[in-house]
C-alpha cells in the first residue's frame, strides 16, 4: 500500500499521464559488476568531455598569457611593385633636395 502510494505520488508530481513511474531499486543489480570501466572501454573518450574541455581551456589561457610577453620578430615580406616604385621615387626626390641644399650652401658661402 505504501509503495503504491509512492508510485501515485511520483506519477502525480511528474504528470506523465502514462503508466505509473516505478522507483529505482536501492540495491545494486546482482548480475552486473559494480566497478568503473577501464579507461579504454569507457563510454566517453579521454579527449572528449567536460574535463578535457576544461584542460584545453586552461592550457590555452596559459599559452595566451605567455604569448603576450614574447617579442616576435616580423618576417621580411617582399615589397610589392608599387611600394618599390614609391621608394625609388622618394630616394630620387631626396637626392634632388640634397643637391639643391648643397648648391644653396655653396652660394651662401661664396
Amino acid at each position: 500500500m505504501a509503495q503504491e502510494q509512492g508510485v501515485q505520488e511520483i506519477d502525480r508530481n511528474h504528470g506523465s499521464g502514462g503508466p505509473p513511474a516505478l522507483p529505482l531499486p536501492s540495491r545494486p543489480e546482482p548480475l552486473v559488476k559494480d566497478r568503473p570501466l577501464p579507461r579504454h572501454l569507457s563510454l566517453a573518450r579521454p579527449s572528449v568531455g567536460l574535463t578535457a574541455a576544461m584542460g584545453a581551456w586552461i592550457g590555452s589561457m596559459g599559452r595566451m598569457l605567455v604569448s603576450g610577453f614574447i617579442v616576435r620578430q616580423q618576417r621580411e615580406v617582399p615589397l610589392s611593385l608599387r611600394e618599390r616604385t614609391e621608394i625609388t621615387q622618394l630616394r630620387a626626390e631626396n637626392r634632388r633636395l640634397r643637391e639643391k641644399l648643397q648648391a644653396l650652401e655653396r652660394q651662401k658661402s661664396d
